[in-house]
């Protein structure tokens, strides 16, 4: 194998873990921005959509989504479909939460929680963290080792 695929395949997990958290720092700063530029409001869960899907060998997942109902400052009503599903209802329908809306669209909307904010960047990061650092000792461990400097014919040793 050229040495320079074996040099690759050392360094593939850090290079995992650099993209994961580049993707990290990607929806952090976008999450960032929403808020930034985000409204509150308190809104109540009208409905719960569903939504199933079939994979290739047969097996069924259903994901849930909140939707919302809310006013805004000019008193028009809003409902928003929440941008994050689970495979359990987050919330019951009735049940009072906040939600943080784009005031230029204001039917993106989303729970103002960790789950809904901050769980993709934490995951992302968390695991990007662990691949780098795994990379990095995989390269300490198997990489190439360091080379010894070339010997000096006719070179005296030291005293």
């Amino acid at each position: 194998m050229p040495s320079w695929v074996s040099h690759m395949m050392l360094a593939l997990p850090m290079l995992l873990g650099t993209a994961l958290l580049l993707g990290a720092g990607w929806a952090t700063w976008s999450e960032l921005a929403f808020r930034a530029a985000a409204a509150m409001a308190d809104a109540h869960v009208v409905e719960i959509r569903t939504s199933s899907r079939r994979d290739t060998n047969g097996v069924v997942s259903v994901m849930h989504y909140p939707v919302f109902d809310f006013a805004l400052p000019d008193g028009r009503r809003v409902r928003a479909v929440g941008p994050v599903g689970s495979g359990a209802p987050c919330c019951a329908v009735g049940e009072a939460v906040r939600v943080r809306y784009d005031p230029a669209r204001p039917e993106r909307a989303a729970r103002d929680s960790f789950e809904d904010s901050w769980l993709l960047p934490t995951v992302l990061a968390a695991f990007g963290a662990l691949m780098f650092g795994a990379g990095v000792l995989v390269l300490v461990v198997f990489g190439p080792s360091p080379r010894a400097p070339p010997d000096r014919a006719g070179s005296t040793p030291p005293d």
